[in-house]
């Protein structure tokens, strides 16, 4: 992460910007716990001369409100995403030249040290880029949020499916899996949920299972997931390292001129009636890295797995 979006990150955790109004709410027997609370907590603060902003823009359905940048604040490793740095500035352009442009962000009251605070849910690129915008004498004495409403596993869905949001790598996808198989729910209830195979979601939670300088292959682009996938489950009752076996194929990738390991550069030790063209993918490399030539001889249709006689279980490299 970017070291200006860290300390932009790290100061919204703190009340140095809500100092009179944390002195105040500590003093209830309960903090405020909705926007709507809120909003009637600072009116009432304001009669004792403090100066926090937070007014109703609109109370319909959505609970849209108008608040100070200052309640917002981002919890610690909440985001599934490694923020982008460019993403963000280009959020601060937004906010200095088009506010108006910029979506609303979705926050969740939530009660921090007796202090009630708007977790970020949905926005933290825009966040970042607006408090980017803010130190370069922007004035935004108001900004305008949605309440979120739903338990931890319904942030996770809403990182995976918010079409406001950056899209997740696959390693990140797979660690929301991850977190909502922790949580109780099911490979089934997931793919139903989202609308992808329970290959994909098996596949998913396998990665997320990785070690993490095998997930760092990944994220960096030097191993499609679906090929550390396999590398993975082939490498299980055996004492080869998946991640050495990954770090010499990638050098008979780079021995070939490549940068990205594929299937065609593994030295498998099992053996498969498959071309390598009929073997799908789980993760969709080829979409998210800009679909090299490589990736492209690894995919093809459903119906020409139908054809071969594929099922779920044989097929290396299923796709949702």
């Amino acid at each position: 992460m970017n070291t200006d979006v860290k300390a932009i990150f790290e100061q919204s955790r703190t009340l140095e910007n809500l100092e009179g109004a944390a002195v105040l709410m500590r003093s209830l027997d309960k903090a405020p716990s909705s926007l709507r609370a809120l909003s009637d907590f600072v009116t009432k603060a304001r009669k004792s001369g403090n100066t926090e902003q937070f007014e109703e823009a609109d109370i319909g359905r959505n609970n849209v409100f108008a608040v100070s940048p200052y309640w917002l604040f981002v919890e610690e490793g909440l985001n599934l995403r490694d923020v982008n740095y460019d993403r963000a500035v280009m959020f601060k352009h937004a906010y200095l030249e088009r506010p108006q442009s910029v979506p609303v962000i979705r926050v969740k009251p939530v009660v921090v040290e007796g202090v009630t605070r708007l977790k970020i849910i949905d926005g933290h690129h825009r966040f970042a880029g607006l408090m980017m915008a803010i130190a370069e004498g922007a004035s935004f004495q108001k900004i305008t949020v949605e309440e979120f409403e739903g338990g931890k596993d319904e942030e996770v869905y809403n990182m995976i499916e918010s079409a406001n949001s950056l899209q997740l790598k696959m390693v990140e996808r797979a660690e929301g899996f991850k977190r909502l198989i922790g949580w109780g729910h099911t490979i089934e209830s997931i793919a139903q949920r989202l609308g992808v195979s329970l290959v994909t979601v098996r596949r998913s939670i396998v990665l997320a299972n990785a070690d993490f300088s095998i997930k760092m292959l990944v994220k960096e682009d030097k191993v499609s997931g679906d090929v550390a996938v396999d590398v993975i489950n082939e490498c299980q009752g055996t004492d080869r390292d998946p991640y050495e076996v990954l770090m010499e194929s990638l050098k008979k990738a780079e021995g070939a001129g490549k940068t990205r390991v594929t299937a065609k550069f593994v030295s498998s030790k099992k053996k498969t009636g498959l071309k390598p063209k009929v073997i799908r993918k789980t993760f969709g490399d080829s979409a998210e890295n800009n679909g090299g030539a490589d990736d492209a001889t690894d995919a093809d249709t459903d119906g020409a797995n139908q054809q071969n006689g594929e099922t779920e279980e044989t097929q290396l490299h299923p796709v949702y």
